[in-house]
């Protein structure tokens, strides 16, 4: 498996450009788990030039009930789906570290049109997962499909004009 992920380049399944000329290699980490044995809620917090504007929590990731609510940075719930079923009857309970998150995402993303902050909390302690700045290759299906307008409108880019449809 390893030695198949050595060999592929991630740029012709995606079309991603930024990953056209990285050389494949394998880093290794220690399995972390929560609290309670489980495996660790995904954090992802989209951020636009700075601002986290949704943060998308992924659990059950590794099971045939892979699930993912959607949050508002102050924590409300919004009935939307990216790709995974959402379950609002599973509140998500606010991480502790929520306010601290979002000050990382913020730092990182600041200067960037869009960009995903993938974080992981056990306790209080945060842990830093990867930067994306093409969430699923930017093919995702958006349910209501009004929240690939909304979210394309958070996008500004440097010398471009919007213009309307």
């Amino acid at each position: 498996m390893l030695n198949a992920a050595l060999h592929r380049n991630y740029y012709y399944s995606g079309r991603e450009w930024p990953y056209k000329d990285v050389k494949p290699r394998v880093i290794a980490q220690k399995y972390i788990v929560d609290e309670s044995g489980y495996e660790l809620k995904d954090y992802k917090i989209f951020c636009f030039d700075g601002v986290p504007k949704l943060i998308h929590v992924d659990f059950n990731r590794f099971t045939d009930n892979h699930q993912r609510n959607i949050y508002t940075p102050s924590w409300e719930y919004v009935p939307m789906s990216i790709l995974y079923p959402t379950s609002p009857e599973t509140k998500v309970e606010k991480p502790v570290v929520l306010k601290e998150m979002l000050t990382i995402a913020k730092n990182l993303s600041a200067g960037i049109p869009h960009v995903r902050v993938d974080l992981y909390v056990v306790g209080e302690k945060i842990y830093f997962g990867e930067l994306t700045f093409y969430h699923d290759s930017g093919h995702t299906t958006f349910n209501p499909p009004e929240w690939d307008e909304t979210m394309g409108s958070w996008i500004r880019l440097p010398g471009k004009v919007r213009t309307a449809n």
